[in-house]
């Protein structure tokens, strides 16, 4: 999102209402984001816009709407941004969304993130490489480990203070879960069935 302050922090809370009513009704991601953007485009200035990322897991993988949005963190055997196979422009600024899907297998991961988290740099100002040190913080026994020692790893690398960051730093990590047989119902003490 562009910009700051009380105009960002009402637009923001625009566009979770918009989801919010719209996200169970919609046929499909690209038809949130249009709606998405029909509804908040009235509010924004010539110059603002709303980046977006969508994302929906299905068995064995993830539908992704990216609209312009930092692309998102794949966690397997190495790191991947999972850049969108073609550009789509940001909320209020036309956009031509469209779905595209990524295979997952139960061990993978995915790192949503804001812009805050490309922002972290090192004490001599280079950004942070993903690298095998990330890898391992990533790769943690849960996702709610993994991140912590991600921001540990940030801490660390920008100077062992807090993570200095020129906007909102948000980290969501996500992992598929198995799917697994759904368990056959136990009657209840006293509650017998009777075959006739």
């Amino acid at each position: 999102m562009r910009g700051h302050g009380l105009d960002a922090a009402h637009l923001s809370a625009a566009v979770l209402d918009a989801f919010r009513r719209t996200a169970a009704t919609a046929p499909d991601l690209a038809a949130l984001a249009r709606h998405l953007d029909a509804r908040i485009a009235p509010e924004l200035g010539p110059e603002d816009f709303v980046t977006v990322l969508l994302a929906e897991f299905v068995p064995g993988a993830v539908l992704l709407v990216n609209c312009g949005h930092p692309a998102p963190l794949r966690v397997d055997a190495r790191l991947r941004v999972l850049e969108p196979p073609r550009a789509c422009r940001p909320l209020g600024l036309s956009p031509e969304p469209y779905v595209w899907r990524v295979r997952l297998q139960p061990a993978d991961r995915l790192l949503l993130y804001t812009d805050g988290f490309t922002e972290v740099r090192d004490r001599g100002g280079a950004e942070l490489p993903l690298d095998a040190a990330m890898h391992t913080a990533l790769t943690a026994a849960t996702p709610e480990a993994a991140l912590r020692d991600l921001l540990d790893l940030l801490r660390e690398r920008a100077g062992g203070g807090p993570v200095p960051v020129t906007d909102d730093l948000t980290l969501i990590l996500a992992q598929p879960v198995a799917a697994s047989a759904a368990p056959h119902p136990t009657p209840a003490p006293g509650d017998h069935q009777r075959r006739s």
